[in-house]
Order: C-alpha cells, then structure tokens, then sequence
C-alpha cells in the first residue's frame, strides 16, 4: 500500500499553486522537500510530455512547437546589456567588454618621468542567430567585427542595420562646423556601404526603411536615401539648436526648433517645412512613436518640471489612467482605478475597457510588441505579460525576473536577466498556460447561496453567490470569497480577510477509508492542532487542522483545513478538501459551504471514442513520418487513463482525470522522434520504441510522450475498449 503522506504533501503544494508553478523555496517545508520532489518530478515529465504530444499533433508539419523561452548563446567577454536583435530573429549585434591599454609617453619628458595614457575600446560584433523552435539555446555566429562603427538601429526589412562612425571626419571648407561622421549601412553578411555623413547621436530611420534623418555639420536637417543617392539638405526655416524627434506618419521629420518661441517642425522631403508654436515647452525628447507613426509619447519639459506627453497634431498631456507604453495602433494601454486595464485612443479619445487587472498603481513597463506588454510589478518583484487582443494578464515565472526588454516583431521580446539574455515567444508562453475555465452551473436555493453542482463528479455544495467559483482537475472545484482576476499565484494567496477553498476528487486506487488515507508524517515542523470524526454528507469523514513551518509569507495562511470523505458512488476516489487560512473570519462560511455538501449518481463514464483508433495512431506517428523514420510495428489501444497509470507504474496524476478516455500508441521503428530538448532530427539518441497517450474525447486535454528500449510489456497487459 503506497503511503499517502507525500501525496498530501504534494497535493498541498498543487492545491495552493493551481496553474502557477511557485518557487521551490515557497512550496513545501523542507523536510517533506523530498517528498514533494518526487511528485513534481513526475507533474513537470506530464507537462513536458504534453508539449511533445501537441507537437506530434501537427499531421504534415516537422515543426516542434515554439519554446516560450529560449536563451541566446553569446561569444564570451561581451556586454550582454549592449544587445540588440533585428525584429525579424534573424541577426543581432552586441559590443564586447571594454578592453583597456597604456601607451607609454616621451621618457625625456619634464620631470623624468614618462607620462601613461589610459585608453578603453570596444568592437561591435555582428552575430548571426541560428533558430530552432524546439531549442533551449539559440547558438549564435560572428558574422564579423567592427573596431569603428556604432550600432544606430535596424531596417525593419532584414537588410541590415545602420551604422555610424565612431571618429569624427576632418572638417570640410574653412567654415567651422559641428562634428560630423560617416554614415554606414552594414548587410546580414558584414559588408559595409557608405551612406553620407551626420552629426553624432542617434539617426531616425522612417517606418519603411528608405530614408535617415539627422542633421549636418552646418546644423541643416538631412535626409539620407538608404538605397543610395544624394543626400537632401533642408535649410532651418528658424535659426537656433534643433532636436531629431523621429518620422511622423505622413514621411515627414518631426524636429524641435528651440529658438524661442520654442516650436515643433515637421520638414516633408519636398522641403515644405510646417511649424507649430508650443508655449510654455522649454525642450522635448525621448519621442516613442506609436505603431502607425500618428503619435508619439514625447518627454516634454516646461515650468513644472519633465514629464511625459502625447503628441499628435498637437501636444496634449496623458489620457486620464494612460500607461506609457502602445496597445495598438495610436492607442495607449490605461490602468483604471480599480486596477482594470483598458485601453485609450489618443486620437479619437475612444476607449476600450478590458477585465484583465494590474493590481499595482506604480508598473514598470519593461516594452509592448503587437499587443502584448511586459510589465513589473516592482512591488511584488513579479513580472506580467498582458495581452490586450484576448484581455488576459499572467504572471511570469522568471527567476531572476527580467531587468530589461527590447520588442520585436510578432509578439516576441528579447528580454535581459542579468548576465543572460533570452528571446520570450508571447504566444507561446500563452499556449502553455491552461485557459481559464468557466465556472461550474448553479442552481438558486436558500437566500444569498447557489448551489454548485458537478454531475460528473456526483456532487454539490452550496456557496455564497457573490464568491468566486471556477472547476478544478478531478472533478474538483475551487471557491474564493474575493476576485483573483489579476492577482498573483493565479488567486491561491488569500488577500487579508479572505478565504480559499479547494476539493477535488483524488485517486484512491485502493480503497481506504477516510482513517487510512491520510496519516500525518511525524516531523519537526508539522503539527496536528485539531483532528475530529465528523460525518459529511451521511458518510463518515477525517477533519484536520495542520500547521507547517513556512517562509513569512506563507506562513500566514497556516493552519490548513483538510476534510477527507468518500462518495458512494466511487469507491476508488476520495473527495480532498482543503481552506486556506484557518484562522479566516470567513471559517464559518468554509464549514458551512463542507457541511452543504450532497452525493447523487455521477454521469456514466462515455466509453465512445471521438477520435478513431486509426487518426488516433496518425497523430501519434506524423512526426516520426516527417522526420523520415521507418516504424515497423505500430499499435492503439483504448483504455481509462487510470488503467494506463496501472499498468505502466506510472504514478498517479493530480491533474488528468483518472476516467478520461484515452488512446495508448506504441510504435517501433528506426530513427523515431525522440522528444524535446534539441533541434528536431539531430538528436544524438537512436529511439526505436515510444508511446504516446492521447485524448480520444477531444476538448479532453492530456499529453503524455517517452521512449523505452524495447517494446512494452504494460501495452501488452491493457485491455481495449474499443471493440472495432
């Protein structure tokens, strides 16, 4: 008989996680941490599995599924904070650790002594990124060095970047002017094409690529055809210092003219200057322009200080709740004070409320990309994804979370984390975070209660109608007496005052009684502080009130209440009860919601499949197939998940459903797909046998996929359900 004391360990640590996966540190007492190892060994092999079970979903496709998170291996001694990436993934540029020499100077020099020059340098490095969307590690190559260029920014076409010089040109004529260098652009493949000559700072590249904007050494606005040709000159329509802002919209270089009256110009290629007054502004910079380059969040400083502004026809101040950072097109990410996400048009002042929350008054956006925004919540060391087009927020379980994100195109980041660099897939981070489900269906009964019902599952239990319910895995259910939407740990953290609840319907693939399901370990750090025989639902039960040794935080939710009780109608189930904190003002209501629990006959399991034993092994096997492999003996069979469990000594899952209809697919072959973790077909592994476990009732949901030596003699053991 396994012993169910690491099961209640782990399904505690489950039950506070949800759909979040927690630090290690925040999870268990340590001295279960053994324990709770083993469990989540085999929850994280599950989710794996799954991944590499979709990836085989994909009939005529060789593509592994997109990993959320891949790290960019960097040469060595390079600044990994200097990195930038073109938007299409494909090359990137990075500045190597500064190097310092000494020059020695005239030994007969005043004194005696021979004066020493310190002097530091750099090379920009172009790298060559090497994708794979199954990797862990995106290997870069030189592609070459330059000891005297700067990185100025990326053509949005993948032709390359433009480049500056980094010493200044001998001046021309006898006419002083400003410093000037050379203008470069450098190909994917290193090859360098001289463009002109500017000013020192950044260039402004327009939207499409085919011009630069800076200023000569006469302080004249240029614009620089990036294909090649004649660089245009405009003379100042005001004399005075100006300041590059960018491209606006209709092609146009959008400068700050600061002769007084301080103004803004927009210079069109045709030379047609148009200038607008700004009273009151003493300088403007910083301009990011939104994605249709009709307005631009601007830092624009005046009497009261700097502060940031929008600028379109106009300069206005920032929509009431408006973020600095673009949702769309001209539209602005706003926080309402609810803490609800919505979003505002700076145009047309239109906006667009949202459900997703940012709990936090203060974010710190890190960057957006085509509708997703990586955000911290420097409060609570978390960082977010918000995904404005499907209104969702998550939490990012990065450790150590990221310091700074540059955007690409199509949702994809390339965030930094200290020393390491990663490329972040928004969509894909996304596919890997279950949805959302809907609550389970209610039913009015006594004044301010629903009553909640799972026919499957054979239960109810009434709540009160104004909490917060959705389904858990197994037949379960989770209740909070306070909305989670937006809150960290999915909602699994009581704020103060408030209460979690969660049951669910656990394996009991033996049989016992409530008394012989749980039997607390005897360990430092762990105290029983109540134990009743009680009776639930006409059916006798175990109530527990435990307390663990946890860090600060968590420790506030201790104690725990467990409840343990067996249905009728399942004698290898035991429904699992769980309310975090004990000391809740809300117990009452958690007794009351444990004491309304009722048993009726669950729904037959459907044992018909909707996926045919044929398209099931089709799945299965396509990206073997792909990847050119020869399978020579090939078998489905239809079976419960919890007889693949059995027969396999698999262990037992906290998250599939033990009834779930299933198809177990074994094949056996040469040159097999061996499973994630490197690039599809260079695998160093020879896989001649694997299994897949598949949903035969889609939108069911389970993912399981490994390898083995030899066939297996579990399949051999499993009786199929489907008699065709």
């Amino acid at each position: 008989m396994r012993n169910e004391r690491g099961l209640r360990a782990s399904y505690k640590v489950m039950s506070w996680l949800g759909r979040l996966a927690l630090p290690l540190a925040l999870a268990c007492v340590l001295v279960l941490i053994g324990l709770w190892i083993a469990e989540q060994v085999r929850l994280t092999r599950e989710e794996r599995a799954a991944a590499d079970a979709t990836a085989q979903s994909g009939a005529g496709s060789t593509a592994a599924l997109q990993q959320p998170l891949q790290v960019l291996r960097l040469p060595p001694d390079v600044r990994p904070d200097t990195v930038s990436v073109s938007p299409d993934g494909a090359l990137a540029v990075v500045s190597t650790a500064w190097q310092t020499s000494t020059a020695t100077g005239d030994p007969n020099a005043k004194g005696g002594v021979a004066p020493i020059a310190l002097t530091a340098s750099s090379r920009l490095l172009l790298l060559r990124l090497h994708p794979d969307p199954g990797a862990v590690e995106i290997p870069t190559d030189v592609v070459t060095s330059f000891a005297d260029l700067s990185f100025s920014g990326w053509l949005p076409n993948g032709t390359g970047f433009v480049a500056r010089g980094t010493a200044p040109l001998p001046p021309t004529g006898t006419k002083a002017q400003l410093k000037t260098y050379g203008v470069s652009i450098v190909s994917p493949t290193g090859a360098r094409r001289q463009l002109g000559v500017a000013q020192g700072g950044q260039l402004q590249i327009s939207e499409d690529g085919a011009w630069l904007a800076g200023f000569d050494g006469d302080d004249h606005v240029i614009a620089i055809p990036t294909a090649g040709g004649d660089t245009r000159t405009f003379v100042q329509a005001r004399s005075g210092a100006l300041g590059a802002l960018g491209w606006d919209g209709q092609r146009r270089i959008v400068v700050a003219s600061y002769a007084a009256p301080f103004a803004l110009q927009r210079v069109a290629l045709d030379g047609t200057v148009t200038t607008t007054p700004l009273a009151g502004i003493r300088g403007l910079a910083n301009a990011r322009w939104s994605p249709d380059h009709r307005a631009a969040l601007i830092t624009a400083s005046d009497d009261r200080g700097e502060r940031t502004r929008v600028l379109t026809d106009v300069l206005t101040d920032l929509p009431a709740g408006a973020l600095d950072t673009w949702a769309g097109p001209h539209e602005l990410l706003a926080r309402g004070s609810d803490g609800l996400l919505g979003t505002v048009d700076v145009l047309t002042g239109a906006r667009r409320q949202l459900r997703a929350k940012m709990l936090t008054p203060t974010p710190r956006i890190l960057a957006s990309s085509d509708g997703f925004t990586i955000w911290m919540d420097d409060d609570a060391k978390r960082p977010h994804l918000t995904d404005v087009a499907r209104d969702r927020d998550t939490t990012l379980g990065l450790n150590p979370p990221p310091e700074r994100a540059q955007p690409l195109a199509g949702g994809r980041f390339v965030i930094g984390r200290g020393g390491e660099v990663d490329l972040f897939d928004s969509a894909a981070w996304w596919r890997q975070v279950p949805p959302t489900p809907s609550p389970l269906p209610v039913s009015r009964t006594s004044p301010g209660y629903v009553r909640v019902q799972d026919d499957a599952g054979g239960w109810s239990v009434e709540i009160p109608e104004h909490w917060y319910q959705v389904p858990a895995p197994q037949h379960g259910f989770e209740v909070r007496s306070y909305d989670p939407t937006g809150m960290d740990y999915s909602g699994n953290f009581p704020p103060p005052g408030g209460v979690f609840v969660r049951m669910q319907m656990e394996q009991n693939p033996n049989k016992l009684d409530p008394s012989g399901f749980f039997q607390p370990p005897q360990t430092p750090g762990y105290q029983i502080r109540d134990h009743q025989q009680v009776t639930i639902a006409g059916q006798p039960a175990e109530m527990w009130s435990i307390w663990q040794s946890q860090p600060a935080d968590w420790g506030k939710l201790e104690p725990t209440l467990y409840w343990y009780v067996r249905s009728p109608y399942f004698d290898d189930r035991m429904v699992v009860i769980h309310a975090v904190p004990a000391a809740s003002p809300l117990r009452a209501e958690v007794e009351r919601i444990v004491a309304s629990l009722r048993f009726s006959p669950p729904t037959p399991v459907v044992l018909k499949p909707l996926v045919s034993r044929q398209q099931a092994i089709e799945q299965a096997t396509a990206i073997d197939h792909n990847l050119g492999a020869t399978i020579t003996r090939v078998e489905a069979k239809l079976v419960l998940y919890k007889e693949w469990e059995r027969a396999s000594a698999s262990g037992r899952s906290f998250a599939t459903d033990p009834d779930m209809l299933v198809w177990v697919v074994v094949r056996a072959g040469r040159g097999l797909y061996c499973g994630m973790g490197g690039p599809l077909g260079a695998s160093t592994r020879e896989c001649h046998v694997s299994f897949s476990v598949l949903p035969a009732r889609p939108p069911d949901q389970v993912g399981v996929f490994g390898t083995m030596p030899a066939w297996p003699a579990w399949f051999d053991q499993l009786t199929d359900l489907d008699p065709n």
